[in-house]
């Protein structure tokens, strides 16, 4: 006789549907991709469409995909750090990424390498977060101090406000 309840919320397609729900609520997106042949994604969550504006087949049929859509001011500098996974094993770089809708935003880009048991890299486990929002006010407002002492002009993103004192 099986004295044990079944509850029906820990079956494991329920567990499956509800892991999914949640990964893509996230504001994280997810991804990996390979370490050898074409460096390819081969798998990204579904959110990447609401944080970025593409299905996931858009990364994963294209393996250059996301390296065409680093900003080009930020691509070098990117690249240049990649090696830095390799010997860490871990490492995070914030940079811009085109977004569907042609503008960028700015993501923090999270990675961790897997490895085998003998340590041969497998592949790269990262996720994406949308760091746009804390790019932008990190420079909002900038004062700068303009003509006389008595005058005071604010930047913004959006042009700029002078007050007279």
């Amino acid at each position: 006789m099986n004295d044990q309840i079944k509850c029906p919320a820990f079956e494991p397609e329920r567990q499956a549907s509800l892991l999914r729900t949640l990964v893509n609520a996230s504001p994280a997106v997810l991804y990996s991709c390979n370490v050898s042949a074409d460096c390819g994604t081969i798998a990204v969550t579904e959110n990447v469409q609401t944080i970025l504006g593409y299905v996931p087949a858009d990364f994963i049929n294209d393996p250059s995909f996301w390296a065409l859509r680093v900003h080009p001011e930020d691509s070098a500098r990117v690249f240049a750090e990649m090696p830095h996974l390799f010997r860490d094993g871990s490492q995070t770089i914030d940079y811009r990424l085109r977004h569907a809708d042609g503008g960028y935003r700015w993501v923090r880009d999270h990675m961790r390498l897997e490895t085998d048991a003998e340590g041969r890299p497998l592949r790269i486990l990262g996720c994406w977060l949308d760091v746009t929002g804390e790019k932008q006010r990190v420079g909002f407002p900038k004062l700068i101090l303009s003509g006389t002492a008595l005058t005071t002009t604010t930047t913004t993103p959006g042009g700029g406000y002078a007050k007279q004192k």
